[in-house]
């Protein structure tokens, strides 16, 4: 997933962006929509695009986005779930000051007895493309599926 010239696309951006992107390439326009962090209010794709729902119009709504959301609008707008819910495109949060981090879930599998895995992607600072993480316990892509704190590179 290509990124802009400009240093908007970071951790949550990328986290955004994603969701979005899947959004957009299913048609469900009135479905993206993120918060700002000044106001905690949504900003809708449709009201930005007022009827041009062409890419280089998402693309300019994205970066409207990436500049006045972050992670932690990102974490006041996301629900909690369970570990034992996780799927596919969940997001975990670090707030922080002036800094958090956010990371996405991008692949999951489970074995014959049940144990769950699952595979985590970031963007940083600066903006970078999205990147799958290695699991500094195994070395591999894959982290196992319990609860606790996740250490990442």
């Amino acid at each position: 997933m290509d990124i802009d010239e400009q240093d908007l696309q970071q951790c949550a951006d990328a986290v955004m962006r994603l969701r979005a992107e899947y959004l957009y390439e299913q048609k469900r326009y009135s479905d993206i929509k993120f918060n700002f962090l000044s106001d905690g209010k949504p900003r809708y794709y449709t009201a930005y695009a007022k009827g041009d729902y062409s890419y280089p119009t998402f693309r300019k709504y994205m970066r409207y986005i990436f500049s006045y959301a972050n992670t932690r609008s990102l974490h006041d707008e996301l629900e909690s779930i369970n570990w034992s819910e996780m799927q596919i495109g969940d997001v975990f949060i670090q707030k922080g000051n002036p800094y958090g981090h956010a990371v996405i879930v991008v692949n999951m599998a489970s074995n014959i007895q049940g144990n769950k895995q699952y595979m985590l992607a970031q963007s940083y600072m600066p903006a970078q493309e999205t990147q799958i993480l290695v699991n500094l316990k195994n070395s591999t892509a894959w982290y196992t599926l319990k609860e606790g704190n996740i250490n990442t590179p």
